[in-house]
């Protein structure tokens, strides 16, 4: 809405701290991922908005391709059934449920890739954590944080929503491009950095200011509209 302009700010979420930055520094051990294995890590609620069908079947196309495990974090309603597809995709040796972690984000600095495969966001938090976490991160470009968080081919990659071949794909160049893995692994930090408290307390501080200065003439009876994301 034009008459909207210079009123709206919108502010993402502080998503990292100290405790997803330490976790790069101690990720779990890779139990059960032989050393000539990749590892590839999700997180979420096991449920319909995540898109776990679309990875599972992901990593059914990659497992002719690269030797690799995949690790996925969290409960949610649609377990049981999510592990019915794992059985009949022939997957049971590759995947693991994990179930609910109190600190997932050592999990993610364990990963060579992370995944999130979800059919839509509010914001899209664990991208940031995984980045921070030290995990090249591939997205579906899912409404409506992924696109606004990742820097494709710079801190990450995107791939359109249920698109098996397209996700499959982008797992696989991160798993087989060392060079492009550490891209995005460098720039997912730096972009982490961007939602640190401070930085994010920094941006409400400068609209509240900012709004405290403008001239009353200047303001309309509603004044400022500050929008977080969640």
């Amino acid at each position: 809405d034009p008459r909207l302009a210079g009123r709206v700010h919108v502010i993402p979420n502080a998503a990292v701290d100290e405790r997803v930055w330490g976790a790069a520094k101690d990720p779990v051990p890779r139990d059960g991922v032989a050393s000539h294995e990749k590892l590839v890590v999700a997180c979420g609620r096991l449920a319909a908005q995540k898109g776990y069908p679309y990875l599972l079947e992901a990593i059914a196309k990659l497992k002719a391709q690269v030797p690799l495990k995949l690790w996925i974090l969290g409960e949610g309603p649609d377990r049981a059934a999510l592990e019915t597809m794992v059985q009949k995709l022939g997957l049971s040796a590759i995947v693991t449920f994990k179930g609910f972690q109190a600190n997932p984000f050592r999990f993610m600095a364990a990963a060579d890739v992370f995944v999130l495969s979800s059919t839509f966001e509010g914001f899209g938090n664990v991208i940031v954590e995984a980045m921070a976490a030290g995990a090249p991160v591939v997205s579906t470009a899912c409404d409506f944080g992924p696109a606004e968080i990742i820097v494709p081919e710079e801190s990450g990659l995107l791939v359109p929503v249920a698109d098996v071949e397209a996700l499959s794909s982008a797992i696989l160049r991160v798993l087989k491009d060392p060079v492009l893995a550490e891209v995005l692994r460098q720039g997912g930090k730096a972009k982490a950095e961007e939602y640190e408290p401070k930085v994010i307390a920094r941006q409400h501080e400068e609209v509240f200011l900012r709004t405290l200065r403008r001239p009353e003439s200047s303001q309309s009876p509603a004044g400022d509209t500050v929008s977080v994301s969640t």
